[in-house]
């Protein structure tokens, strides 16, 4: 069975890789944002996205921490395994 494509209707998002993303109104505004370099359309979210800024940048700080240790075990292990190598010239 052929499933067939929908036509996205408006609001339309599109995308430019300098500029971003923009939502588009109608076919003119499309038509517009082509012009300008814009491709890719997407349906435009009903409302916004909401993020919470707070917990985000405490998942981050933690990500941090956790990849501070995992690289001062590695530089670790290499300075251990630097010592235990042959020596060139020797």
């Amino acid at each position: 069975m052929k499933e067939e494509i929908k036509k996205i209707e408006f609001p339309k998002m599109v995308y430019h890789k300098d500029l971003g993303h923009k939502v588009v109104k109608d076919e003119k505004e499309l038509e517009e944002a082509k012009k300008e370099g814009f491709s890719k359309e997407y349906i435009a979210p009903e409302k916004p996205v909401e993020i919470d800024v707070k917990e985000e940048l405490v998942l981050a700080k933690d990500s941090i921490k956790i990849l501070e240790k995992e690289n001062e075990k590695l530089i670790k292990e290499i300075e251990a395994l630097k010592k235990k190598a042959p020596k060139k010239g020797k």
